[in-house]
């Protein structure tokens, strides 16, 4: 995947590729507007969040829906699926996660002895 352009409105992050968002990280204070693809061919353990997500969501969707909302099995339209996933115990907080997820997205990360120290506990959560 090329490489986008990320930007950030006040406590949200948002990845522009023209593509609508179909994950929302939020880590601590932050919320970061993301695509599956990326995380998930990139990292096992948001593989795991977002494949454990979208299957509780097909399992409720399936028995009906959530409280107040009407199933209507006849629809032609497909419904876009978003996964909001809430990690407030990443290591290294919302600016590693911020690195790590430019990374997922194919952007250079300058890792040097200085700025390797916060990708090592993230790295051993994404397995």
């Amino acid at each position: 995947m090329a490489a986008e352009r990320p930007s950030s409105r006040g406590q949200a992050w948002f990845c522009t590729t023209g593509l609508p968002s179909d994950v929302v990280m939020e880590v601590e204070d932050m919320t970061f507007h993301l695509h599956k693809f990326p995380l998930m061919s990139k990292s096992r353990k948001l593989y795991q969040l977002i494949t454990e997500q979208e299957t509780n969501q097909t399992y409720a969707a399936e028995r009906g829906g959530g409280e107040g909302e009407e199933h209507e099995p006849d629809r032609d339209e497909i419904e876009e699926v978003h996964c909001q996933i809430s990690l407030q115990d990443f290591p290294g907080g919302s600016e590693t996660f911020e690195m790590a997820a430019r990374f997922c997205y194919g952007v250079k990360v300058d890792i040097t002895s200085s700025t390797v120290a916060p990708f090592v506990a993230p790295e051993s959560f994404s397995r």
